[in-house]
């Protein structure tokens, strides 16, 4: 590929390549060695944004999610475990998202952020954990 090739392939990935798939879903898959492959999805619709590694490696196969509001104002993040069905996950919660669960005793103004795991949920305005 010469170039002009490579610029016009650059300026196509730069302005949304995925978005004009017709399929939901864009993947990527790679195998680093016999003993790692990951595999990444990534969506973006109305509803926000979604990127998912799959990813086996010699300590277990794990997911890793990331999700995030059209506003950009409620995230997540997720970690988990395929083997011991356990997931570990964060939501940050900025200001003007009051609706979050877990998230009412937080002052208003404040982000909240909440952590899940197998022993339950911590949820706390951002200036606490500062």
């Amino acid at each position: 590929m010469g170039p002009d090739g490579a610029a016009a392939l650059l300026a196509l990935l730069l302005a949304g390549a995925p978005a004009l798939s017709p399929l939901p879903w864009a993947r990527w898959h790679f195998v680093f060695s016999k003993e790692v492959e990951m595999s990444i999805l990534f969506r973006r619709d109305a509803g926000g944004d979604e990127t998912r590694l799959l990813v086996r490696c010699a300590a277990g196969r794990f997911e890793l999610v990331s999700r995030q509001d059209p506003s950009g104002r409620d995230s997540t993040e997720s970690v988990r475990s395929l083997e011991e069905a356990e997931t570990f996950s964060r939501r940050l919660v900025l200001g003007g998202v009051p609706e979050a669960r877990g998230c009412e005793g937080v002052a208003p103004g404040d982000a909240c952020a909440a952590f899940s795991g197998r022993n339950g949920t911590l949820a706390a305005g951002l200036s606490a954990l500062s």
